[in-house]
């Protein structure tokens, strides 16, 4: 076991990129103007870490003689963009975010704060996103993506993983396979969601207008009271529901419902 550490001077836009295989990464509040490196593991010291421009990168060898589980913690100030390709390894992200790029294999990425865009690709890992104040597009097999708070557009895709967003302004597209999918507060103009058995629940406050059109072959589909032929609530805000399903079932209610 071994430790290793390297600091690096940064300008306005600093961003971090990391390849690493199985073992950890901690992204944590740093010094402006700073990157600080620490890498703990028995490769740690044939880790490559280096800086082009504002860029420090951390890439683990390809060499299965210098692989090994690795634990590295980037101390980052606020607003660092962040490209990862991880194996097995986990993410956690305390540091409010300019942007995030990661694609993952069984690693869980649990990340707070993003103030632009979210791209996230995994395949049995759990997704875990505090706010997305951008754009966001995250696609996972049997993964779970649960987020608190979409203020952009998102496409979030799934397999056999639920997708649970606690509010949204944007408008989204959710998809899953056997997967639930659940919106707790829905505060946007157009959602569509699409599942072959799971189920979907969408929820929007009172005084909302809802053009919906929803279909599931042997599922069922339940709405509050309706005032009127294809509309749901009040007539105030306008909301376009859609929805589509083999054997899932649909219902839209309110938050407090």
């Amino acid at each position: 076991m071994s430790n290793r550490h390297e600091s690096f001077e940064v300008g306005e836009r600093p961003r971090v990129s990391i390849r690493l295989g199985s073992g950890s990464v901690r992204i944590v509040p740093g010094q402006a103007g700073r990157i600080d490196v620490d890498a703990r593991g028995r490769s740690a010291d044939s880790v490559t870490i280096d800086q082009a421009g504002g860029l420090v990168s951390v890439r683990q060898e390809q060499d299965r003689s210098l692989r090994g589980s690795l634990d590295v913690t980037f101390s980052v100030p606020p607003g660092t963009g962040v490209v990862a390709s991880l194996a097995s390894a986990t993410l956690d992200v305390e540091v409010p975010l300019e942007d995030l790029n990661v694609s993952a294999a069984s690693g869980d990425l649990r990340v707070g704060d993003v103030r632009r865009e979210v791209l996230v690709k995994t395949a049995s890992g759990d997704v875990e996103i505090a706010t997305i104040e951008g754009k966001g597009k995250l696609n996972a097999a049997s993964g779970d993506i649960r987020i608190r708070t979409v203020h952009g557009d998102s496409t979030i895709n799934t397999a056999s993983g639920d997708i649970d967003i606690d509010e949204a302004r944007g408008d989204l597209v959710l998809r899953s396979v056997s997967g639930d999918i659940t919106v707790a507060r829905y505060l946007g103009s157009d959602i569509i969601t699409s599942t072959v058995s799971g189920d979907t629940t969408v929820r929007i406050p009172p005084g909302r207008s809802a053009d919906v059109d929803l279909r599931s072959l042997s599922g069922r589909i339940k709405l509050p009271s309706s005032p009127g032929s294809g509309q749901v609530g009040g007539d105030k805000i306008h909301v376009r529901i859609r929805f589509k399903s083999v054997s899932g079932d649909f219902e839209l209610a309110t938050p407090d419902s």
